[in-house]
């Protein structure tokens, strides 16, 4: 993923034949990751901050306690709000061999 963000954690693995990582992003108050898309699906949960998630077809509101789930090959845009930074942990994985 590129665009205006940080990660504070990330971690990836291999679990009986399941591939899967967290990581920790911050989206800068104002700012927004790009528009992009994974192989695997994708778990979001809202750590602080507000903002949204642009999915086809859908917005969703993004706030505390939030989770969000992106199916796999699904273009997805986070934006955070003006305020403050957006910090939400995404969890992904998929199976392997």
């Amino acid at each position: 993923m590129s665009g205006r963000y940080t990660t504070n954690l990330e971690m990836e693995g291999v679990s009986e034949g399941i591939n899967f990582g967290a990581m920790m992003v911050t989206v800068p108050p104002g700012g927004a990751t790009d528009g992009h898309s994974h192989e695997s699906a994708e778990i979001w949960v809202v750590d602080r901050g507000t903002g949204y998630v642009e999915l086809p077809n859908r917005r969703m509101t993004l706030r505390p306690g939030t989770p969000v789930e992106i199916p796999a090959r699904t273009v997805h845009t986070a934006f955070a709000d003006d305020a403050e930074p957006l910090v939400f942990l995404s969890l992904w994985w998929k199976r392997v061999g």
